[in-house]
């Protein structure tokens, strides 16, 4: 995807755009498209009607890096061995200085979309969007758009007839316009045990709460049943066998080993080789870990803590060691689907359990994004990169394959950047479903997965024996085998 880059407009040249265009309707003269901000379905023979001009709208207008091009090379540097930069990280305030969006430019969006009728929700710390809410009618004359609802794979989306456009001034200020369609519909982030979020039509709202007792969490939405292995199951790897029924070909020992009852933290330390490390105090003391996913869970850290408890007395989870930064909930989301809310909190307990069970000195930050559309994901991994708050983000989703929206890509791709810059390790997970080709049909890398800027992370199934040793490793698959004749 190519980038727009170029110098960023005098201040007082910005600060005019709000003048100049006050009150006056969107028109091609003087005015440049926003790259990517067109989707391809949203042709005539998809056209459903035209999109209800007072319904209100949540949307984020990003900014243009000051220089997108030295900011990447300066991230391939501080990260690749042999460079004389290499692991000389930025600061919060050093990548602001040299490489954010200006105040200049901010202060000239938000004049603009503020005389074109809009409410400015927030600016993000690191001034790389301006977050504001209006309605189709606003949007309509500020983009010099008509926005319609279009029928696209069994959904029916709001999107522009034609590329979004922007007073010629802002031109090279402006790299993308999200969340005025609804195209990240399309990309539901996949998360094991999750469901389909295709219900869900709106784009993300709402600001961060620093204090985790004033978090607002979709208490409408009660956990999930809870899940245990039928039994008969084993400790440690082989430890029970099963005699009952017939060998099993294909090279597997026989009798078949049952599964595993679930792996306990010291197991997992010892099979990865951290046991001794720990016992010295190397067990993670002084780094912070943030976790993103939707939502929040409300018995989170409670079910955590008693995990730790129960598998690991000598680690406990203390209330100290976890901190929860949540975003409310979007209103537009309707009871009690809220997205599948439930959907994500067996994998948040999930990867607080795992952090601690590696880490068991490390601090926890739970960063819950509003609902589960990129859209609000993206904003809650800024929120961590742009405030410096971790030195590694785990993020256990991911979108099915590549085809996101370009705006979409620009804007992750600038968050993360800056992460590389400032030394904050992104983890994504690479999916649950290997190259993609029974979802799509053909090889697909998931997103966010497959940006260069993040390390990717693939799950195995691990065997592990009564001496804690790693004796079976493979990669994670689905497959089931029926016994013949009963």
């Amino acid at each position: 995807m190519r980038k727009r880059t170029g110098a960023v407009l005098s201040i007082a040249a910005l600060t005019a755009v709000g003048v100049a265009t006050f009150g006056a309707p969107a028109s091609a003269a003087n005015r440049t498209p926003v790259a990517g901000s067109h989707a391809n379905w949203a042709s005539a023979p998809n056209r459903v009607s035209a999109a209800k001009t007072s319904q209100k709208i949540n949307f984020r207008v990003y900014l243009q890096m000051r220089d997108q091009a030295g900011a990447e090379a300066a991230a391939r540097a501080v990260s690749s061995p042999g460079s004389a930069s290499f692991r000389q990280f930025l600061s919060t305030s050093q990548v602001r200085q040299r490489y954010a969006p200006t105040a200049a430019s901010v202060a000239a969006v938000r004049s603009w979309l503020r005389s074109s009728g809009f409410a400015i929700s927030s600016v993000a710390a690191n001034n790389i969007y301006v977050e504001a809410t209006g309605t189709i009618a606003q949007a309509q004359q500020a983009f010099g758009v008509d926005l319609n609802l279009y029928r696209i794979k069994g959904q029916v989306l709001r999107a522009a007839d034609r590329e979004l456009t922007v007073p010629s001034s802002l031109g090279r200020v402006v790299s993308g316009v999200i969340g005025v369609d609804n195209a990240l519909n399309l990309v539901h982030p996949n998360i094991r045990g999750g469901q389909d979020d295709a219900k869900s039509t709106r784009a993300a709202s709402g600001q961060a709460l620093a204090n985790p007792q004033a978090a607002t969490k979709p208490a409408d939405v009660p956990p999930p049943d809870g899940f245990r292995n039928a039994p008969p199951t084993s400790a440690y790897w082989g430890q029970k066998r099963d005699t009952a029924d017939p060998a099993y070909g294909g090279g597997f020992p026989n009798p078949l080993p049952y599964a595993p009852t679930g792996w306990k933290p010291g197991q997992l330390r010892s099979a990865y080789g951290l046991s001794d490390l720990t016992s010295l105090g190397v067990d993670g003391r002084g780094t912070t870990v943030a976790i993103v996913d939707a939502f929040a869970s409300p018995t989170l850290y409670q079910d955590a803590a008693q995990y730790a408890r129960r598998n690991d007395p000598s680690h406990p989870l203390r209330r100290s060691q976890f901190s929860e930064i949540v975003f409310p909930p979007t209103p537009e989301l309707e009871p009690p689907d809220q997205c599948d809310a439930a959907g994500w909190y067996g994998e948040q307990t999930l990867d607080v359990e795992a952090v601690h069970a590696m880490a068991p000195g490390a601090h926890i930050l739970y960063v819950g994004g509003s609902d589960c559309l990129d859209l609000s994901l993206d904003k809650a991994v800024n929120e961590i990169v742009s405030n410096n708050r971790a030195q590694i983000v785990s993020n256990s989703y991911g979108n099915l394959g590549e085809d996101v929206p370009a705006d979409e890509v620009q804007a992750f791709q600038s968050i993360a950047v800056q992460a590389v810059l400032q030394g904050i390790g992104l983890y994504f997970s690479s999916g649950d479903s290997g190259d993609e080709v029974a979802n799509l049909g053909t090889p697909s890398a998931d997103f966010s997965a497959s940006s260069p800027w993040v390390t990717a992370v693939g799950g195995t199934s691990i065997g592990i024996d009564a001496k804690g040793r790693r004796v079976v490793e493979t990669g994670w698959e689905t497959g089931r085998s029926v016994l013949g004749n009963g």
